[in-house]
């Protein structure tokens, strides 16, 4: 998620997506985050100074224009933000005008003014749908030293014990730093004696969190501070906290032992998107991938679509296997509306998960598809509305697939890319006849014309396009070796049946090694491409195909047992080219020669050309 700054207010809507637990219609219910000033009641120490410089509210004219905006956009809940919303003199008749527009209401709040009972009388005449609190500690001096305020705890408190009469559920945030790390395993605790279902999030205070609280605190020891909540949760559970539920913001998944799976963002949980207007546009908010963690560590882990950590210090990454596309199988048909613009319809559209599901066109009927997987919203995102690598198997089979003949690619109608609604939209597609993968064949095959000299294929399987190769060869225009532990049959190809992890070579340096679909099957492509470098020469090439994550959609599809069965976990991570080439780079011998990313306009295919311009480190420890 991008930084955003509430000091000169500039125009900012926030949507966030919640599918509730107990709505058996699995109806989605859409919330607006809405910034209505940047003035606070407490001065927190890691808070941006700025807000104290130029502590404002925005305009009631403004926030009324910007209700409106959200009513007409199909939004049904706003929460309010800030700074502290609570503290604006506008605060109730920002809130009454929206319930007046039929709006549900939502607040997040450092909790102070609810110590006063009339203030709690008059929001809970409002019937609120939820409120989230900020508590820095369960320690009084530690909470105000954070907050800047004397008595702030006493305060934040006490409007929870008068939260707690209105609402059956409260939710409480607490940003972890190095202020409070040693003082919030007591804060599950403290929301069990509320004698309300409680809900405790636990976040490294990054501008993810969205509300009071949202400082950019990282903490000085990440890890110190994981230990932390992974204490506060064990305690929790040896306490038996019924009532008390756990969710982990910011936090990098490999430190959170045994509990990795109650980070907040995978869409099986609650919030599962987020949008912000800003300006006359909605764009997501998410972190973006360099912002997830750039190093090396981080960009290997096979779990990194799915960390929402945003820190970059060194650690232990997961290496598993992991499925290269996201799979959405059939749930439902409904009928086209043929009397609206969009076929959906408005009716039918707020059934339809924007990225957890996806609409399908086939003449008068809209097929819908659901994935259940937990892949983070940002990757989902990414397959449908950015990249759009969707693709729809006609094959009626789920293994050994030709892709050129069992996927139909799907694209986004061109009205979708221009309704105003898209944001709350699964979007509706619509499968392209033809062979998908041509034209990447195409260039493939122009590709591997153009090489002259020797070639090392890492990974080769059964080599792509062998009777060019052979015909390169017998040309005397290229000398071949490919390395594969499990090769497939290719007459008068010279190969080694071999882990390329084990090849050993004692000939010259090749002047190119090729790596065709295999990078994203390796456990660690640090190692093998540091060893690839090695056998290259000085102003050798490095060629590097692969395909990153892609959604299939399918349909009455069985497993076809009769060929020999793929390996059933095939990569261990789903690099996109900027991954790859982010990874690569790091190496320090490559310079980047060639750069096709994957396009809306191609299909699922990334090509990467680097050059060796420095040696490798596996050859300078050898000097």
């Amino acid at each position: 998620m991008r930084f955003f700054s509430l000091c000169a207010l500039e125009p900012l809507i926030i949507i966030i997506m919640v599918r509730r637990e107990c709505d058996q219609s699995a109806r989605l219910i859409l919330i607006t985050a809405l910034h209505i000033c940047n003035s606070c009641n407490n001065k927190c120490i890691k808070c941006d100074k700025t807000r104290y410089d130029n502590q404002c509210f925005l305009h009631k004219a403004d926030v009324l224009n910007r209700l409106q905006q959200i009513k007409e956009s199909g939004v049904s809940t706003v929460a309010l933000c800030g700074g502290e919303p609570t503290i604006s003199p506008f605060f109730f008749e920002i809130a009454r005008a929206v319930v007046e527009k039929g709006l549900k209401i939502g607040l997040m709040s450092n909790g102070r003014m609810f110590s006063y009972k009339n203030f709690t009388d008059e929001f809970a005449c409002l019937n609120p749908d939820f409120i989230h609190i900020t508590l820095h500690s369960s320690d009084m001096d530690v909470h105000d030293r954070i907050a800047g305020v004397k008595g702030a705890f006493a305060q934040t408190m006490s409007g929870l014990r008068n939260i707690s009469r209105i609402m059956k559920r409260i939710c409480i945030r607490t940003p972890v730093n190095d202020f409070n790390v040693d003082s919030i395993d007591d804060i599950p605790r403290i929301a069990r004696r509320l004698c309300v279902n409680a809900a405790v999030t636990f976040s490294v205070g990054t501008s993810r969190h969205i509300g009071c609280g949202g400082y950019p605190a990282e903490p000085l020891d990440i890890a110190a501070a994981a230990r932390a909540v992974v204490d506060a949760i064990r305690k929790t559970n040896d306490s038996n906290a019924r009532g008390v539920s756990i969710a982990i913001e910011g936090f990098p998944l490999c430190q959170l032992e045994g509990f990795h799976h109650l980070c907040a963002e995978p869409t099986d949980k609650d919030i599962v998107f987020s949008w912000e207007m800003d300006g006359g546009g909605l764009n997501p908010m998410f972190s973006i991938p360099e912002e997830r963690g750039n190093s090396s560590e981080c960009l290997v882990c096979s779990r990194r679509a799915g960390c929402r950590s945003n820190f970059r210090e060194l650690r232990v990454p997961f290496i598993e296997n992991t499925p290269n596309s996201v799979g959405y199988e059939y749930s439902r048909t409904i009928v086209a509306n043929p009397s609206s613009t969009c076929p959906i319809g408005d009716a039918e559209r707020s059934t339809i998960h924007p990225l957890r599901e996806t609409a399908l066109l086939k003449g008068g009927d809209i097929e819908v598809y659901s994935t259940g997987g937990n892949c983070g919203s940002d990757s989902l995102y990414d397959i449908k509305f950015v990249k759009q690598q969707l693709y729809l198997n006609v094959s009626g089979m789920s293994r050994n697939l030709d892709f050129r003949t069992a996927f139909r690619r799907l694209k986004l109608r061109d009205e979708c890319a221009e309704c105003y609604r898209r944001a709350f939209c699964s979007g509706l597609f619509e499968a392209v006849e033809g062979n998908a993968f041509s034209g990447i064949e195409k260039k493939e095959l122009d590709w591997l014309s153009s090489i002259r000299g020797s070639v090392l294929d890492i990974g080769c399987g059964t080599p792509l396009f062998p009777d060019a190769i052979r015909h390169k060869i017998s040309a005397g225009e290229m000398t071949y070796l490919g390395v594969d532990k499990n090769p497939g049959h290719s007459p008068e190809l010279e190969i080694s049946a071999v882990d390329f992890e084990d090849f050993a070579w004692a000939g010259p340096p090749f002047d190119h090694v090729m790596m065709l679909r295999s990078y994203n099957h390796f456990k660690d492509p640090r190692l093998i491409v540091e060893k690839a470098a090695s056998l290259l020469r000085s102003g050798g090439m490095l060629h590097i195909f692969d395909n990153c994550l892609f959604g299939a959609l399918k349909r009455n599809v069985v497993d076809n047992p009769t060929n020999i069965d793929r390996h059933p976990h095939q990569h261990y991570r789903n690099h996109d080219s900027e991954e790859a080439a982010a990874l690569i780079m790091k190496l320090g011998c490559f310079e980047i020669l060639d750069h096709i990313p994957v396009s809306p306009s191609e299909a699922n295919q990334w090509f990467l050309t680097l050059k060796k311009s420095r040696p490798a480190y596996a050859e300078t420890k050898s000097i």
